[in-house]
C-alpha cells in the first residue's frame, strides 16, 4: 500500500509549526479541489476515477484513524455509490472534516498515536497525514493535467 512512501517521513512533526502547518494543508484540501472542481466547464466524467480514489483514501486513512482515537462511536458516511462527481467531493469533504476533528481537537497527543496498516507494518499519526497532504497535491495535479489534455472538462 503505502509504507515505502511512509518509510521517508519522519516518526513525529519536527515541531508544533510543522505539526500546525500539516493541519492546515488538510484543512485546504476541500477548498482547492472544490475551486477547482468549480473552474472546470464542461462534464466531470472523466475526473471520476481521480475524484474515486482522493474520498476512498481519505475512508481509509479515518478507519486507521479510529483505533487510536478510540473513537469507534463516530459515525462513518455512508458507502453506497455516489451517482455524482458532487456526490463525490461531498463525501470526501465530510470524510476530511471528520478526520481533521478526530486529530486537531485532541492537542499534541496524537503524536504518539499509531495505526497498523494492511501489510503489519506501523505507522504514526504524522506519517499518515503528511502521506495525506501530499497525495493530495498529486490529486490536484492529476485534474489539472487531465482537464488540460481535455479529458472530462473540456
Amino acid at each position: 500500500m503505502i509504507t515505502a512512501t511512509l518509510a521517508h517521513i519522519p516518526r513525529k512533526p519536527h515541531s508544533e509549526f510543522e505539526w500546525e502547518d500539516l493541519l492546515v494543508r488538510l484543512e485546504l484540501m476541500p477548498r482547492a479541489l472544490r475551486i477547482t472542481l468549480e473552474a472546470i466547464e464542461g462534464d466531470l466524467a472523466g475526473l471520476s476515477d481521480v475524484l474515486n480514489e482522493v474520498a476512498e483514501r481519505e475512508r481509509v486513512v479515518g478507519r486507521l484513524l479510529e483505533v487510536p482515537a478510540a473513537a469507534a462511536e463516530l459515525e462513518v458516511p455512508s458507502l453506497r455509490p455516489p451517482a455524482s462527481t458532487g456526490e463525490v467531493l461531498e463525501r470526501f469533504v465530510r470524510l476530511r472534516a471528520r478526520n481533521f476533528a478526530m486529530v486537531q481537537r485532541r492537542g499534541l497527543e496524537v503524536w504518539e498515536w499509531e495505526a497498523t496498516l494492511e501489510d503489519g507494518s506501523r505507522v504514526t499519526v504524522h506519517q499518515l497525514l503528511a502521506h495525506l497532504v501530499h497525495e493530495d497535491v498529486a490529486a490536484l495535479a492529476a485534474i489539472r493535467r487531465l482537464t488540460a489534455a481535455g479529458t472530462g472538462a473540456c
